[in-house]
């Protein structure tokens, strides 16, 4: 596969107009059960497990090995640097009065361990899902590392457990412990991914448009149970289990829709992810979601009014990208394993 995988940078687009839509109709038109924006991040979960697993299968495959020393440096390269220049942000806001974090929330977001208390306060609500992806980045590539022959034990143990902890529970839907599968299964995904593509190949015509329409049919079906039954608490238990915008079969179907949406290329669908505005967008996702909850909260006045904030949104994103992220993204190359056995094998033949 090529180094840059394409309609990865399209469906990260979809997912954060998924996300942007969700917070406008919750904050800006305070629509409390808005569709959008868990959708748009379970999107991105399975995203984030089967880019990390293929990138982990691409580097063992090439070298015989991982070096989980530069895999960790990477994931701090790309991650802290605008985290950590928010949070700054949000620091002296505080001080100038304008936004009131509790020590609390601060603590949570410091130590990316916001999803175990996040409903603290609006503004940083949204690293929930930030140290959700750290927590993973932390356990599976060592589970990846030691454990190679259990790795698909794991992965399908979580799989198996999650559902049920969010079936007969009270742990939030914004928890590792309720959303845990949907990497795990981005995660299979990856380490399946010849045999599922052959499957798809073989069956093309019947499967393809399949996922799509399946997706959707999960989203239809939340909304029905909580429209027409809300009085069959167990019946909605079960919707947000194994349907919804984060259920089991939902997770499927997002799996499915990445390798169709990276393999067939000659349709209207693969098309629209890869032209420019997506792309992006895409490059943005990461940043657009860092800064979009600072500029919903009416902490800030005009600048959280619909549709300016929307505008701040992405003029903040592109000027954190550019000025911020894409600096620190250049020393990316340098903890790349060719790099890292070109240095040693240069360091011995100097030694010799």
């Amino acid at each position: 596969m090529k180094e840059k995988i394409p309609s990865l940078n399209g469906l990260r687009a979809i997912s954060i107009i998924f996300v942007l839509f969700g917070h406008v109709l919750i904050n800006n038109f305070k629509h409390l059960d808005a569709p959008g924006a868990q959708i748009g991040v379970n999107i991105f979960f399975v995203i984030s497990g089967f880019l990390i697993t293929l990138l982990l299968i691409k580097e063992e495959n090439k070298f015989g090995f991982i070096s989980l020393k530069n895999f960790y440096v990477r994931r701090v390269i790309r991650i802290f640097p605008v985290y950590y220049f928010i949070l700054l942000v949000y620091f002296i806001l505080q001080l100038s009065n304008v936004f009131h974090l509790t020590t609390f929330s601060w603590i949570t977001s410091l130590t990316y361990t916001k999803y175990f208390h996040y409903p603290v306060d609006m503004e940083s609500e949204h690293f929930w899902s930030l140290s959700v992806e750290e927590h993973f980045y932390l356990i599976w590539p060592c589970i990846f590392y030691f454990f190679r022959n259990y790795r698909i034990h794991f992965a399908v143990t979580i799989i198996i457990i999650v559902p049920f902890v969010r079936l007969f529970t009270d742990v939030p839907v914004m928890h590792l412990f309720t959303r845990a599968d949907s990497l795990m299964w981005g995660c299979l995904f990856a380490i399946y991914y010849n045999k599922i593509l052959s499957y798809l190949q073989s069956n093309a015509k019947k499967l393809l448009v399949t996922p799509f329409l399946l997706l959707i049919a999960c989203l239809v079906t939340k909304r029905i149970v909580t429209l027409f039954f809300p009085d069959f608490k167990f019946l909605e238990h079960l919707t947000i289990a194994f349907a919804g915008s984060f259920g089991t079969i939902t997770n499927i179907c997002i799996g499915l829709i990445i390798i169709i949406s990276i393999n067939y290329k000659e349709n209207i669908w693969f098309s629209f992810l890869n032209n420019r505005i997506m792309n992006y967008l895409g490059v943005l996702s990461y940043s657009i979601y860092i800064w979009q909850e600072m500029f919903f909260s009416e902490s800030l006045g005009i600048f959280s009014k619909f549709p300016y904030n929307i505008c701040y949104i992405f003029i903040a994103a592109a000027l954190s990208y550019n000025l911020i992220e894409l600096p620190f993204l250049k020393l990316k190359d340098k903890f790349k394993m060719n790099k890292t056995i070109g240095q040693l094998n240069n360091q011995k033949q100097l030694i010799n």
